[in-house]
């Protein structure tokens, strides 16, 4: 959804978490795979080589780096792949919440990014019932 609002830098280091946070809990969905396919559609980024994945903790280092807007904007899509397989991935979400907490990421601003996150996805649940 905001994407578009990262530099090529930040775009290819959000590419790179996305596969660090997919793979936390050791398997890859079919979900996940399409979801971080959409993340490179949407940046315009060419679709990301597993193999050349910067490690995390270079991400990390970079993105502690960033201001407050970066920060929320990694956060908001990375949560896209805590929820992509239609339910909540514990594995993911752990991994997630002890990023956020590394790149210096304040709590209240995680937690609200996050209960965002939930509304969205229950009323895009809710929306999706009534047109079945």
């Amino acid at each position: 959804m905001f994407l578009s609002q990262l530099s090529y830098q930040e775009k290819r280091m959000f590419l790179s978490l996305s596969v660090h946070v997919a793979m936390s809990n050791g398997r890859l969905s079919f979900e996940e795979k399409n979801l971080i396919n959409r993340y490179c559609k949407e940046s315009d980024m060419q679709a990301v080589v597993f193999l050349e994945v910067e490690p995390i903790e270079k991400v990390t280092e970079f993105f502690s780096d960033a201001d407050d807007k970066v920060k929320s904007i990694v956060i908001l899509e990375m949560m896209g792949l805590v929820y992509a397989d239609a339910e909540l991935d514990f594995e993911k979400y752990d991994f997630i919440k002890k990023f956020a907490g590394k790149m210096g990421m304040d709590k209240d601003l995680f937690e609200v990014i996050e209960r965002a996150v939930v509304e969205y996805y229950t009323a895009s649940m809710n929306l999706s019932r009534i047109i079945e």
